[in-house]
């Protein structure tokens, strides 16, 4: 077998003692032993990526725990009014939000006035409103379950 390197580079690199190159086989059969040697060398890259091959699911200490509702239940209100929307807040309950929102968790409201028709989603990170619009498909606001917000504030102390 005979190969032949090839180095593009200048000669300052060659001079450097830099040796950067590729095989190119002067024969078939010597073709052949560069694509298995190419082979193997992938696979055996492939295996070692793979680890012990036991998986195990994220810890559930891990995963983090929805804000408590009843602690944005007054900015919630607060929204409600300065948004003027006729009738009493109505709000689903607190799930993780998809991929593209900006923030972690999302929490639906509406008004259960009947004239009023439109969903809004509130994002919630740390049990603090951090942004909110009328709901989108991806929100999926419209299948929620709703129920009075008052169901959920704090008692007053």
């Amino acid at each position: 077998m005979r190969f032949a390197v090839a180095l593009s580079f200048p000669s300052p690199w060659r001079q450097c003692g830099i040796v950067v190159g590729f095989a190119r086989a002067t024969s078939p059969g010597a073709a052949i032993a560069v694509r298995c040697v190419i082979l193997l060398a992938g696979l055996a890259l492939c295996g070692c990526s793979t680890g012990d091959g036991a998986l195990t699911p994220m810890e559930t200490s891990f995963a983090p725990t929805a804000p408590d509702i009843s602690l944005v239940a007054e900015k919630i209100q607060t929204l409600f009014k300065k948004w003027n929307l006729p009738g009493s807040p109505e709000v689903s309950a607190v799930r993780p939000a998809h991929a593209a929102s900006p923030a972690k968790w999302v929490v639906c409201l509406k008004s259960d006035a009947s004239e009023q028709t439109n969903r809004y989603a509130l994002f919630l990170q740390d049990s603090d409103i951090v942004a909110s619009r009328i709901a989108v498909l991806i929100d999926q606001c419209a299948q929620d379950q709703y129920a009075p917000l008052q169901s959920f504030a704090r008692p007053k102390q």
